[in-house]
């Protein structure tokens, strides 16, 4: 709630008094109950007071300045620096009077090094706006440092590659014809032939043509075909399939006839993968992993599973 200061003069000697804005709008002074100064500037509410005086009080003389801004607050979140002294970084700041972009940046402490200034996002009213606050500092396009407004949200986004340091770890399984197959992370997006070069690429005894990529859990699973032979000479882009977390890649030693018989038969090794400590012998001395690996005891035989070719 904003607080006034209303200077009543008597002859020539002021008497100053500090009203405050109810949550109502309203204000009450001297002979005056609930006099309306939501949104009105100090003159207007000058003019009002005046005006509404001049029925008790003969040619009043009034000054009306605003002490505090209390009511009117802006958000900033996002790549702004953190003072060791006084009230920096994001979070909600009052503001008085004029105020730009850059100004409120700065009396927040600064954005930070890591901040995308050419993409700052402003929510004002329910709508989103993006600056560029970099040509707004550097090249002096006022257009894009706007006033702030009570109520607005303000974001300053950091640069690509430190959101990608934040981002968590994803995980790929790349099994089969690959010099170390196992599991590797990833962060941003990759597709089928970056991951399987993340295990070294394919042996001499790999059927590239027939790579399947198992995709889903035990509720619900497919397997896709990725021709990853047919990208690398001929550049068929819909081959080289993107990665989504979890996924299993496999290579075969010879063509999969028989999609259903391919998810049964490497059903043991995901499990081996996801817990280790109960198929210690899924490895083979000859390293990697074998179809025909897996525990001793029965399984269930799960149902078939669709195949999506791209």
């Amino acid at each position: 709630m904003d607080v006034l200061t209303i200077t009543f003069w008597k002859g020539t000697t002021p008497e100053t008094v500090p009203i405050l804005v109810r949550p109502d709008g309203k204000i009450s002074f001297s002979f005056l109950e609930d006099v309306p100064v939501a949104g009105l500037t100090p003159t207007q509410i000058d003019n009002l007071i005046t005006e509404r005086l001049s029925a008790y009080v003969k040619k009043p003389r009034i000054d009306v300045v605003v002490k505090d801004y209390n009511s009117k607050k802006v958000s900033l979140f996002g790549a702004i620096n953190r003072l060791q002294t006084g009230i920096s970084g994001p979070g909600i700041y009052p503001i008085t009077g004029r105020v730009t972009m850059l100004d409120l940046i700065l009396i927040a402490g600064g954005h930070s090094e890591q901040a995308e200034l050419t993409k700052v996002e402003l929510t004002r009213k329910g709508k989103i706006y993006s600056l560029n606050l970099y040509n707004a500092l550097f090249q002096g396009e006022s257009s894009q440092n706007i006033a702030v407004e009570a109520g607005d949200r303000i974001v300053v986004p950091e640069l690509s590659q430190y959101q990608e340091g934040k981002m968590p770890d994803r995980k790929v399984f790349v099994l089969g014809e690959v010099r170390s197959p196992g599991l590797y992370r990833f962060k941003k997006t990759i597709h089928v032939v970056e991951a399987i070069s993340m295990a070294g690429g394919t042996t001499i005894h790999a059927v590239e043509e027939d790579t399947k990529i198992l995709r889903g859990d035990e509720k619900k699973r497919v397997v896709l075909a990725s021709d990853i032979r047919k990208f690398l000479k001929e550049m068929d882009m819909s081959q080289n399939i993107a990665i989504e977390d979890g996924d299993v890649i496999f290579v075969p030693k010879s063509k999969i006839s028989n999609v259903s018989d391919f998810f049964n038969k490497i059903s043991p090794i995901l499990s081996g993968l996801l817990y280790p400590g109960l198929y210690r012998d899924i490895y083979t001395t000859g390293g990697g992993l074998r179809f025909d690996t897996g525990p001793p005891t029965t399984s269930s035989q799960p149902t078939s599973v669709p195949q999506v070719t791209p």
